[in-house]
Parts: C-alpha cells; sequence; structure tokens
C-alpha cells in the first residue's frame, strides 16, 4: 500500500491529478505489467478514483519510500486524458447531449437564479 500512496502522491504533485490510492495502486501495476510484457507492449489503466475521501489521511502524511517501490524510479512525461463519453449517449453534433462539468452547472443555477456553488454568499 505504500507504494500505491507515494504513486497518488505523485500524481498530484506532479500532474495536478487529484487521485485516491487505488488510482495510484492501479498505475503501479499498469507500470509493473509494462516492464513484465516489454517496452513495445501498450498497457491502459483507469484512475478510478478521487483524493477525497482521503484528504484527512495517509495521502497527506509523508511516507518512506521503501525498497522495491517503483514509484521513486518513475518520471511522469505526460498523460493523455481521454472523454468518457461514449457516442451511445453523446451525440458528436448536439452539444446538448455533452455532459455538464462544474462550470457549466454554476452558470445554469445562476441563469436560473440560484446560488453557484462556486459563489457562494459572504
Amino acid at each position: 500500500m505504500g507504494d500505491a500512496i507515494l504513486m497518488a502522491q505523485k500524481l498530484a504533485r506532479e500532474l495536478g491529478l487529484g487521485v485516491g490510492i487505488s488510482s495510484g495502486a492501479n498505475l503501479v501495476a499498469a507500470f509493473r505489467l509494462h516492464e513484465t510484457l516489454g517496452d513495445g507492449a501498450v498497457v491502459t489503466m483507469v484512475l478510478c478514483d478521487s483524493n477525497r475521501t482521503y484528504l484527512d489521511g495517509p495521502l497527506l502524511r509523508e511516507m518512506p519510500a521503501r525498497d522495491g517501490y517503483l514509484t521513486p524510479r518513475t518520471s511522469f512525461v505526460g498523460f493523455r486524458a481521454i472523454n468518457r463519453s461514449c457516442l451511445t449517449c453523446v451525440d458528436p453534433q448536439d452539444p446538448a447531449s455533452h455532459p455538464t462539468g462544474i462550470f457549466e452547472m454554476a452558470k445554469q443555477l445562476e441563469r436560473r437564479g440560484g446560488r453557484s456553488p462556486l459563489n457562494p454568499p459572504r
């Protein structure tokens, strides 16, 4: 679990991705699989959680690296995010069918006279 925590911390620190421990574990496993399969292999993985439930726990604590941990040997050169909407539920020609992000939701609330989560009352 220590290597997974270190990887989640590294993802947050270096790429700005707020993920949880299981996402750190998934990435460690993906890198280990890639080492096993060789340089020509393509390994895909999913960051399946957020760091929300860990913000007062292990992700904020200093974790020592131990022998055999992969995270200290890892360097990120970038990443590619893939839109999680599929063409089954989203029509590329119809922007109204696209998922709504938090900023668009806030704009819609403001237009309807509601309070925006981005501009709370003072």
